[in-house]
Parts: structure tokens; sequence; C-alpha cells
């Protein structure tokens, strides 16, 4: 288990030591201009019962000091996982190309906050899948995760999401189960992409929606 810890780490370094080196030149590009977000913060998105499938894009952040963990084998420490571990965490929802991809990777400056998600999941597979992908290695298991996910978005609206959730570099498509507000009735699914890790080494996400109104037989669709 020592070995492990000292495998994360030594990853860390050097994840750490790429990402500062990028992070002046990519923040640097601050005067970056945000398109409209018609993504997910834009009322005319067409989503009436029978219409074609809506599509958006947002991307997130994870934070690492809402992480909470439960570990099967406590003697593994906090930096480590393992299969059935189970954990809880939060991120923030920006607009599509608001977080650069890669090691370092940190929402660029102004970037607007579109809400928040929280993630409940149980790890799949071991840290030492995660450290091999974060290296490059495409040998390893493309998922980590069984995760659900919501996403409250700033006018109260909310999507709740499901299935399998990709290791670092990988994608995986993921089921959209419903939602409230502007998305309340909505069925699809989502392309989940993990496009790198911020500067704690914890992972970014782009995802890319295509969802519709599903007829429920109510008569209440807007």
């Amino acid at each position: 288990m020592n070995s492990k810890k000292q495998l994360f780490r030594r990853s860390r370094k050097v994840v750490l030591s790429i990402a500062f080196g990028a992070s002046a030149v990519l923040l640097g590009a601050g005067a970056l201009v945000f398109t409209s977000v018609a993504q997910a913060d834009d009322d005319e998105a067409d989503l009436r019962v029978g219409h074609d499938l809506t599509t958006f894009v947002v991307e997130i952040k994870q934070h690492k000091a809402s992480s909470r963990q439960n570990d099967i084998d406590p003697a593994e420490g906090d930096l480590a996982f393992t299969r059935g571990d189970t954990f809880v965490l939060d991120g923030t929802i920006y607009p599509d190309k608001s977080i650069p991809g890669g090691h370092g990777g940190e929402p660029l400056p102004n970037a607007p906050k579109l809400g928040k998600m929280v993630q409940r999941a149980v790890f799949t597979t071991g840290v030492d899948q995660f450290l091999l992908a974060i290296g490059g290695a495409r040998n390893v298991e493309s998922t980590i995760a069984f995760a659900t996910e919501l996403l409250a978005f700033q006018d109260g609206s909310t999507i709740l999401t499901d299935g399998l959730w990709p290791n670092a570099y990988f994608s995986v498509h993921r089921v959209v189960l419903g939602g409230t507000g502007r998305f309340r009735d909505v069925v699809g699914e989502l392309l989940d992409e993990n496009i790198g890790e911020d500067t704690d080494g914890f992972c970014n996400t782009r995802l890319t929606f295509k969802i519709r109104k599903a007829a429920t037989g109510g008569g209440h669709d807007h």
C-alpha cells in the first residue's frame, strides 16, 4: 500500500510541475469572449414534446475540498482508492471551452458560473488505473466509477444523470434520467469526456447533452 501512495505522490508532482508551467500561457488568454450560453442557460432552447434533440455542452471542475470518501480498506489512506470505495463531491458548471484540457487546467478568468454539480459514486477500479491513465497509458480501464450526478443551474432547473464515469482522458456515454424546471420530463444521453486534472489533481470534464422532452400523457407540456 505504501508503494501506491508513493506512486500517487510522484505522479502528483509530475502533474503539478507540468500544470504550473502551462498555466501562465493558458491564463494569459484571459480576454477570451464567451459565447452566449445557448448551451444550458438559454430560454430559447426548444424542449417541446416531439421536437428533435436539443444539444448543449458544459464543462465541470471538481472541488477537492468537497470530497468525502469511505474506504473498504481504511489503511489505504486518503490519497488512494480501491474498487468498492464510495465518495461524494461537488463541482462548478461552466460554459464549453472554459477549462483548458490537460494537466493543471483551471477555469479561464471571468468564466461565468452556470451552476453547481453534486456527484455520488462508487469506484469500480483502483487508483493505479487512474495514475496510469494520467500518464498517457491507453491499455487501462476506460471507466473508474459508477456515478450519479445532479447538475443544478442558476435558475433552479436541474438535470440528473447516471452511469459509468470515465477514467482520465477517456470518454463514456451516460444516461439522462430526467430533470426539473426547464428540463422537466427530459430524456436522452450525454457524452462525458474526462479532459484532464486541475491543480489539485481532481478531474475536469466536458459534458455534451442530447436531450428532448418525453411525452408523459399528463397534458402539462409547455
